[in-house]
C-alpha cells in the first residue's frame, strides 16, 4: 500500500507539473547564448567573431526550425524577419542596427516563450466577460447564438470549476445548476426571459471569487471534498468483506480502487500534456454522466443487499455457507467495479481541479495542501474501519445501507445532470420541483424522476420487510 501511495503521489506531481512543458519551453532557449555572445562581440568590436557566432546560431536555426514553426506558428515569421535584418545589418557592417535586431530577437524569443509555458486556458474573469456577452445576444433576440454560447461555456466550465469549489461550496452548487439552467431557458421561447436574471445570478456569484488568491487550504479542500463520498464506498465495502470475514473480497476492492486511482492519474497526465482543460471539458462530463449512473445502478443493488442482510439469522446461514464462496466471481466483481467508479468519478475531479490551481500558487503551498487533504482522508477512512468493525451486525448493515442509499441517489442526480451539461440529455427544468444540492436533486424531471422510482422502490422494499417481520412475530405468538 505504501507503494502505491507513493507512486500516486509521484504521478500527481507530474501531472500537475509536467515535463514536457519545461522541455518545450526551452526549445528557443537552447540557442539564445549565441544570440547574447554575438551582442557581447559586437560591443567589444570584434566584428569577425560576432559574425561566426551568428553563423553557428543560423545553423542551429536551420536545425531546428521544424519544430520551431511547428511550435511557435504565431511568432515564426517575425523571428525569420528578425534573423533576416540582422543577417543583412552584419553584412553591410552596420554594426549598431545589428545590436539592435539582436535585443529585439532576443525579447521576442523570451515573449513566445511566455506564451507557450502559459497555456491559452479560460479564466473565472474571462468565463464572466462570455456571460455578458451571452447576455448581450439575449437582450438582441439573438437566441441561437446565444445557445451556442451557452453549450462552449458549460464545455469550459472545467477549466474554471476548480477557481469556485476552493473558495465557495456554495457558489459552486449554484453556478452549475445554473449552467443547466441557462441551457434549457434558451431553448424554450416561454423561458428566454427567465435567462437574463439567471446570467445576473451567475455573474454576481462569481465575481467576488475572481482576485481571491489560492492557499494552502484551497489545494486541501479539494480531495477532502471530492474524497469523501469515494471514501464512504470503499468504507463500506471494505467494512462489508471484514465483517463477512472475506478476504478476497477486500482484495477485489481495493484492486478495483487503485485501478480507479491509477486511472485517473493517467487521464490527468494526458490532460496535462496534451490536451487542456477546454478540450476535455466535454468527455470529462460524459465521464462523470455515465459513471455516476452505472455507478448508481449497482449501489441501489448494494445498499438491497446489505439491508436485506441486517437479518441476523439470514446473516448466520450467510456465514454458515463459508462467506468465500457465498461471494462469487461475479459479486467479486460487482465490489471492485463500484470502487472503480466510485474512485474514477471523484478522483478524476480532484486531479482536474488541482491541475487549474497548479500555475496560480506557489509548489510548496499546493504541495503541503494535498497532503493535508488527503491526510485527512487517511485519518477519517482509517477510523471508519475501526469504528465500523466494532458496531454490532445490525446497526452496522443499516447504517451501511443508508449512507449507500444516499450516494446511489447523489451519483444518479449528478451523474445526468453532467450529461445534461454536455448535451446528451436535453436540459428541461420544471419550477414546481425541489432543488436540493447536499443530495443532488435538481429541478428537472430528467434526474429527479429516476431518483423518485429509487425512493419509491426503498419504500416498497421497507415496508416489505417489515411486513414479514410482523408476519413472523404473530406466527411465532400464535
Amino acid at each position: 500500500m505504501k507503494k502505491i501511495i507513493g507512486i500516486s503521489l509521484l504521478a500527481l506531481i507530474m501531472c500537475l507539473f509536467p515535463l514536457n512543458t519545461y522541455a518545450k519551453s526551452a526549445l528557443l532557449s537552447e540557442g539564445e547564448h549565441l544570440l547574447s555572445e554575438t551582442i557581447e562581440q559586437l560591443e567589444q568590436h570584434q566584428t569577425e567573431e560576432a559574425k561566426a557566432t551568428f553563423s553557428s546560431y543560423k545553423t542551429w536555426w536551420e536545425k531546428n526550425k521544424t519544430n520551431i514553426k511547428k511550435r511557435y506558428p504565431d511568432q515564426y515569421l517575425e523571428m525569420e524577419q528578425a534573423l533576416a535584418m540582422v543577417s543583412i545589418d552584419l553584412v553591410n557592417e552596420n554594426m549598431a542596427d545589428a545590436k539592435t535586431e539582436l535585443t529585439d530577437l532576443i525579447a521576442l524569443i523570451r515573449d513566445a516563450e511566455t506564451a507557450k509555458s502559459k497555456p491559452d486556458e479560460p479564466t473565472l474573469s474571462s468565463f464572466i466577460d462570455q456571460l455578458k456577452q451571452v447576455k448581450t445576444l439575449a437582450a438582441r433576440h439573438q437566441w441561437e447564438k446565444a445557445a451556442d454560447k451557452i453549450a462552449a461555456l458549460q464545455s469550459e466550465w472545467l477549466a474554471v470549476e476548480g477557481s469556485v469549489v476552493s473558495q465557495s461550496q456554495k457558489v459552486y452548487t449554484e453556478s452549475e445548476k445554473n449552467l443547466v439552467l441557462l441551457g434549457a431557458y434558451v431553448n424554450s421561447p416561454t423561458d428566454h426571459d427567465r435567462l437574463q436574471p439567471t446570467i445576473d445570478k451567475l455573474i454576481n456569484d462569481l465575481t467576488p471569487l475572481v482576485t481571491t488568491g489560492y492557499g494552502i487550504w484551497d489545494a486541501a479542500f479539494i480531495p477532502i471534498r471530492e474524497g469523501l463520498e469515494a471514501l464512504l464506498v470503499i468504507g463500506a465495502l471494505l467494512g462489508f468483506a471484514k465483517k463477512a470475514k472475506a478476504d478476497r473480497a477486500r482484495h477485489w476492492v481495493w484492486g478495483g480502487a487503485t485501478l480507479g486511482m491509477f486511472t485517473c492519474l493517467l487521464i490527468g497526465i494526458l490532460v496535462s500534456v496534451i490536451l487542456s482543460n477546454v478540450s476535455f471539458g466535454r468527455e470529462n462530463l460524459l465521464i462523470n454522466g455515465f459513471s455516476g449512473i452505472f455507478a448508481s445502478l449497482m449501489l441501489l443493488y448494494v445498499s438491497y443487499w446489505l439491508h436485506r442482510h441486517a437479518d441476523i439469522k439470514r446473516w448466520n446461514q450467510l456465514i454458515r455457507t463459508r462467506s468465500e464462496a457465498a461471494l462469487s466471481n461475479g459479486k467479486m466483481l460487482s465490489l471492485s467495479a463500484i470502487a472503480f467508479l466510485a474512485i474514477l468519478r471523484e478522483g478524476l475531479e480532484t486531479v482536474i481541479f488541482l491541475i487549474g490551481m497548479a500555475g496560480r500558487m506557489s509548489l510548496a503551498d499546493l504541495l503541503l495542501g494535498i497532503v493535508i487533504g488527503f491526510g485527512f482522508l487517511l485519518v477519517v477512512g482509517f477510523a471508519m474501519l475501526k469504528i465500523g468493525v466494532k458496531l454490532p451486525l445490525k446497526p452496522f448493515f443499516l447504517a451501511s445501507s443508508l449512507i449507500v442509499f444516499y450516494l446511489c441517489l447523489k451519483f444518479m442526480g449528478s451523474g445526468v445532470h453532467s450529461l445534461q451539461m454536455a448535451g446528451v440529455i436535453r436540459s428541461t427544468t420544471q419550477d414546481y420541483l425541489p432543488s436540493i444540492s447536499w443530495i443532488s436533486i435538481y429541478p428537472s424531471w430528467m434526474s429527479f424522476l429516476p431518483q423518485l422510482v429509487f425512493i419509491l422502490l426503498a419504500i416498497v422494499v421497507v415496508m416489505s420487510r417489515w411486513l414479514k417481520i410482523k408476519v413472523r412475530k404473530e406466527e411465532h405468538h400464535a
